[in-house]
């Protein structure tokens, strides 16, 4: 098929590809930003997190073509394991937003659960998601924000879950400054900890 006159000027534009290569540096320059902060705020002994758990040096990555489109990532901190995971994850999907989430499964998950049927009210406060399908999967299809009105349905799928994955987005604008990005990330992680912590968090309405 021959090609279109967008998809020409695409493959002859040189600036459309340097214009990615250094957002996509920015965008690592700023998940580094993210993991020095995490790493100042977060106090390992107060998580009930699997023994291993990195929390010094966490993991970046990037790929080309999450659902057709670009990507990258921080886990921070993180530990994967066959049957464990814990895991902070940053994200940037390129032609969407940024997600914060928390991704838990394994030996600790029914204390996950609990902290979270406990703590739901004020985590529906949060513009916090729960994601009900696949574990990997980022697509809006997959989340159900938490609200009080959907507090009974959350709560009688919760037992079914064989993991625990919520989330919060920010899409990126002209508005959206490194520090907004820092600051939700921030916010994002002291809400967790109602689920993660291991004594009782609270957190001010």
């Amino acid at each position: 098929m021959p090609f279109t006159k967008s998809q020409l000027a695409l493959l002859n534009s040189r600036e459309t590809f340097d214009t990615k290569l250094a957002a996509t540096e920015n965008l690592q320059a700023l998940l580094h930003a993210v993991r020095l902060a995490l790493k100042e705020r977060i106090r390992p002994e107060a998580l009930l997190s699997p023994a291993g758990t990195d929390f010094t040096t966490g993991q970046t990555a990037k790929g080309e073509n999450y659902e057709g489109y670009p990507y990258v990532l921080l886990d921070f901190p993180k530990y994967f394991s066959a049957t464990e995971k814990f895991t902070y994850r940053t994200m940037f999907w390129f032609g969407h937003h940024f997600f914060f989430s928390v991704i838990l499964e394994g030996e600790n998950l029914p204390h996950y659960k609990g902290n979270f049927a406990t703590h739901f009210d004020t985590l529906a406060t949060r513009n916090i998601s729960l994601t009900t399908g696949d574990l990997w999967d980022w697509r809006d299809a997959a989340l159900m924000p938490l609200s009080i009105e959907k507090k009974l349905l959350c709560l009688e799928m919760l037992p079914e879950l064989k993991f625990l994955k919520i989330q919060t987005l920010l899409p990126l604008t002209v508005t959206v400054t490194d520090d907004v990005v820092i600051q939700t990330a921030l916010n994002f992680f002291e809400a967790s900890n109602l689920i993660v912590g291991i004594s009782k968090n609270t957190l001010t309405p």
